[in-house]
């Protein structure tokens, strides 16, 4: 990442992407990401389109669910904004 300041928009399509692409490796629908972690389905839907982000806490249930570390998803997270 560069030293200018990111803005929140950007930061939102990076985590939504890498969600995504977490949730297709482990070839998880929607729904049932969101039955395993307690959330509504339009919430997972809505940070994977870049409208929201989770909490601290809600990421480490969502890794969970996927089978990651929460520290993988931040890692490539910043990958992905560095390849913008």
């Amino acid at each position: 990442m560069n030293s200018r300041r990111m803005d929140e928009k950007t930061i939102f399509k990076a985590f939504g992407t890498v969600l995504k692409r977490y949730r297709k490796a482990q070839s998880t629908t929607q729904e049932k990401l969101a039955l395993d972690t307690g959330f509504d389905r339009t919430f997972i839907s809505r940070m994977e389109r870049g409208l929201t982000q989770p909490s601290v806490a809600s990421l480490f249930q969502i890794a969970k669910s996927l089978k990651v570390p929460a520290s993988d998803m931040i890692i490539s997270v910043e990958a992905e904004l560095k390849s913008k």
